[in-house]
Parts: C-alpha cells; structure tokens; sequence
C-alpha cells in the first residue's frame, strides 16, 4: 500500500478489469473455464481512511465475481474496463467509478457512526455498479445506475433543558411589605420606632430594578426637659427605586434611593408656671433616604429582608419653651437621621424570585 501523508482526504482508488470473455458466449463443459476477471485495486490512504470502507471495496469486488490484486495504478486499457475511487470526508463518503467506456457513475454515502453499516453502504454501492457494467458489457446496453444509497439514520436530537414554571411569564412581580425598626431623630429623644408597609413592582431582569411606593409612622415619642415637653409624631412617605448588585446563592444585595416627605407632629405640654406654649405645629419636611439593603428567600413567594438607611432632612426647625427668662430646647430634629428596619415581602403577582425590599419606606 502507498500512502501519501499531505493528502487531506483519504483516497481508496481501484481499477477493475472485466475480461472480455464475459462477453462472449457461456463455455461447453468441454472447454477451459475462462480465469476470473482481475480487479487491480490501489490504495491510497492516512490514518484517517476508514479501514471498513477499503474492506468493503474488496468484499464488493469479490462479490462481484473478480479478484483484488495490490499493484500501482495502469492505464485503463486492454481488460482493465474501470477504476473505483473512494474518498472520505467528515459527512460522506464519495464513491467515483470511471469506465473505459467513458461512463462515469458518482454516488456518496453518508457517514454513519457504526463503521460496519457505513462499509456495507459503500459495498452495495461498487458491487452494483460493477455487476451493471458487467451485464452491459454481455448484453450490448448501457449499465444501470447503482440503487440510491439508504437515508441516514435521523440524529436524535439532544433533550432540551427544562424550562422552570414561573408565574406572569417570569417577567416580573407585584409583591407587597410590611416593616418594623428604630433609628434616630433627635438629640432630645432616645431611639424611636416605625412601622410601615407597601407595595412594589420588580422586574427579572439584570440588576432587578424595582420600584416601591411606601408609608410608615414614626411612633409617638416625647422629648423636652425640665420647663415642657413635646409629644411628637410622624409619617413618612417614600417612593423608592432600587437594584440589586451582588447575588450569593439565595441572598443578595442592593442599594436604594428613597425620595418623600415626613410629616412632624409636635405638640407641647408644661406643667410651669407662666409657660408659653404654642399650639399644635405640623410641618412638612422633604426627605432623601439612600439605603443599602439584603434579602433571602424564605419560602416560596415569601422574602427576608434587612435595610439600613440615611433619611436627610436639607431643612429643619427647632422647637423652644420659655418660662419666664429660661428657655429650653424642646425638640431639635436631626437633618440626617439613620434607621434599620426587618421586613417580610409577599409576592403577591408574578416570578416569587423578582420580589424587591422596595416597600420599606423609610428603612430605605
């Protein structure tokens, strides 16, 4: 066998010589039986040449009533009548047979990943082709064209991923809150707690941005000293956007950027003689609250969620009582007033996993 090692494609070329005695009339049984018709075949091949198709080359030449013989490659001329060549590529296997006659049949069977049934495909194919030259050549007609080869078996096809069941089509959520914390709000006033709630939408997609608006109420607290004191409370309202920006397993991470209002509350009270006090003062301040928050899902649709956050008051009063010629603070509120919260998210709409700590109000 010669092998050409730059040659890409495998190259499995034959020459088939068909005496031409097969053309004659059947021998007596007194006559020599003619020899069998020699089929010179000459291998060119890498290791990449199927050693099944070149096995099944010489099963379908011996099928075909002819014999193999390794030789370099003739001419064709005298018996030799035709030349088989195979060659190989990564989706067929081409099959190129060129009779002296000037007949050229060309066929391809693809490839198949048992060697054994690809090498009979190409069997089929050059033993029929060979067998129709032989008739044609006894009988005087042109040969017939070699049977199509077998479709290929489909490739099955991979199993697709499951794709999990989310509701409104995973494209986000309504989720509503409730919140609880304490915090700071003025020198006069010790921690202070707020309770609130709301409602939100989230979206699933990347950084989950939501947006919540929200209520709480400040609980009443006093604050003053020795001349009067003042009863104090506040609602809060906020609408708040945020993202997420950090996910580790189920918990995650996000900022938040509170925009409302608090409405303050004061009332004062004294039991000194000749107090001046003034009446109920309600006073409306804006409020920016960013805040950094973290979540973790507890069960299905239900959200863990812990916040901290800034409220920044720009402007503020200072609440005093007079009582003769001592004057006292009685209320100065903080312009920048810290509080932690720990609230429960319900998703109450949509993907369970795209509910936002959005709703919690002042705790954003």
């Amino acid at each position: 066998m010669a092998r050409t090692p730059r040659i890409v494609v495998a190259v499995v070329s034959g020459l088939v010589v068909l005496a031409g005695a097969l053309s004659a009339p059947r021998a007596f049984a007194d006559e020599a039986t003619p020899a069998a018709p020699v089929c010179v075949v000459e291998l060119f091949a890498d290791a990449s040449t199927p050693t099944e198709s070149r096995e099944a080359v010489v099963r379908a030449i011996a099928r075909a009533g002819c014999r193999d013989e390794e030789v370099r490659a003739a001419p064709l001329e005298g018996a030799r009548v035709a030349r088989v060549s195979l060659r190989a590529t990564p989706a067929v296997i081409e099959i190129d047979l060129l009779f002296a006659s000037g007949r050229r049949s060309a066929r391809s069977v693809p490839r198949a990943v048992a060697r054994t049934v690809e090498g009979e495909e190409v069997a089929l194919v050059v033993e029929s082709a060979l067998e129709s030259e032989r008739d044609a050549l006894r009988e005087g007609r042109p040969p017939e064209p070699p049977p199509p080869p077998k479709a290929p078996a489909p490739t099955p096809e991979a199993p697709k991923a499951p794709v999990a069941a989310t509701d409104g089509k995973g494209r986000g959520a309504l989720y509503a809150s409730v919140h609880g914390g304490f915090g700071g709000f003025a020198s006069q006033a010790g921690p202070v707690g707020r309770v609130g709630g709301g409602l939100g939408v989230a979206s699933t997609s990347r950084f989950r941005p939501s947006l919540a608006l929200s209520g709480a109420a400040t609980l009443p607290f006093e604050s003053g000293r020795r001349v009067a004191e003042a009863d104090v409370a506040a609602v809060n309202l906020r609408l708040t956007p945020a993202a997420e920006w950090l996910e580790l397993g189920g918990f995650s991470l996000g900022t938040s950027l509170g925009l409302g209002l608090d409405v303050v509350s004061v009332s004062a009270r004294s039991d000194a003689a000749g107090a001046v006090l003034s009446p109920v003062v309600v006073r409306v301040d804006p409020i920016v609250s960013p805040g950094v928050f973290g979540r973790v899902g507890l069960v299905r649709n239900v959200t863990l969620v812990a916040s901290f956050a800034v409220d920044v008051a720009p402007a503020s009063r200072t609440y005093f009582a007079e009582a003769g010629r001592v004057r006292e603070t009685m209320l100065e509120p903080w312009r920048v007033r810290p509080m932690g919260t720990l609230g429960v998210e319900v998703a109450l709409f949509g993907d369970d996993r795209a509910g936002r700590p959005g709703a919690n109000g002042g705790a954003r």
